[in-house]
């Protein structure tokens, strides 16, 4: 394996993690509103869905930064 050189800082991969869950979140609790009626149900499956799915995304994007596989190289500026 070559030596890692990130695409993208670790600020740029938290702040798409964090804008993401909030999408994602949101969808959780409407959808578990929708389905049981029960208020308490959504929160705490929407906080918990919140937590885990933050952490496996942040690894997710970390990962996925370390390959080359797919990334086309800028082409060498000509003068």
């Amino acid at each position: 394996m070559k030596p890692h050189k990130s695409h993208e800082t670790h600020t740029r991969t938290l702040a798409k993690s964090i804008t993401w869950r909030i999408a994602a979140t949101l969808i959780t609790f409407v959808a578990v509103f929708v389905f049981t009626g029960r208020m308490d149900w959504a929160v705490t499956l929407s906080i918990l869905d919140l937590i885990l799915k933050f952490v496996g995304y942040y690894i997710h994007e970390r990962a996925w930064d370390r390959m080359d596989w797919g990334i086309i190289a800028p082409k060498p500026k000509t003068q």
